[in-house]
């Protein structure tokens, strides 16, 4: 399942963070499925003005935008801090990328993809929201800025780079739990309408009440995050089955 937000209903779903270090690079991936999405966001974490957000319409109607901060006022002040491409309602649209860690606390961005295809180095400047280290769903991290339509499979990664083959298998539907599974510092499928991040265990302060929805187009043979590691550290029986984690 998915979690489906009503923009309306002020629904969202608010993270503690605290396991990520927003200083340091960071990855992302969420799959999106809007219905008549206004100006909103889809995904941010904002910690002492570092860090990113997923953005919708700021930039015209049905364009998904990721934004990098420029650690004080708005985001996306610059051209490397801003990315964008279009999306079409009603669809499921996968969005991946990487922020870069800099010297002067600003996340440029490395790479941005939308359906595994990168996104354009264009865009406009988003509101930087609440400092609060938190990891937000559907909303700013000062509690506007709703997001409507459902969201699924959201993760962060503290270290590794988003790379085009990276955007293209998880977008062919491949759990993000096969790609650096020892950076994953965030991870909820949100097939419950409460989410849980599976990484942490912890669950969500949950505002409205969001209900579930058809899930995204992703395999549903989904690996726990230990098995993976266990299984990258231990060599593979003769006849075993392996799995295959990407990492570079």
């Amino acid at each position: 399942m998915a979690i489906n937000f009503a923009s309306a209903s002020t629904e969202r779903l608010v993270f503690d963070g605290s396991n990520i270090t927003v200083a340091n690079q960071l990855s992302f991936s969420i799959w999106i499925r809007t219905q008549t999405a206004s100006t909103c966001r889809v995904m941010m974490i904002n910690d002492t003005g570092e860090g990113f957000q997923v953005a919708m319409n700021f930039f015209g109607a049905q364009k998904i935008e990721v934004v990098g901060s420029n650690t004080v006022g708005n985001w996306g002040d610059v051209a490397a801090r801003r990315r964008v491409t279009n999306v079409t309602d009603n669809e499921w649209s996968h969005v991946c990328g990487t922020v870069a860690a800099t010297s002067s606390g600003t996340k440029d961005i490395v790479s941005a993809f939308v359906n595994g295809v990168a996104m354009g180095a264009s865009g406009n400047a988003a509101g930087a929201g609440t400092q609060n280290g938190e990891v937000w769903i559907a909303a700013r991290s000062d509690a506007s800025s709703y997001f409507n339509g459902d969201l699924a499979e959201a993760a962060i990664w503290d270290g590794p780079e988003i790379t085009l083959e990276h955007a293209g298998a998880l977008f062919a539907g491949m759990p993000v739990t096969s790609i650096f599974p020892e950076e994953l510092a965030f991870y909820t499928p949100m097939h419950e309408a409460d989410g849980v991040d599976l990484i942490t265990g912890n669950s969500p302060t949950v505002s409205g009440t969001p209900d579930t929805d058809e899930h995204a187009p992703v395999s549903s043979l989904v690996t726990p995050i230990s098995v993976i590691t266990k299984a990258a550290a231990e060599p593979v029986a003769p006849g075993a089955q392996t799995i295959v984690i990407i990492t570079t």
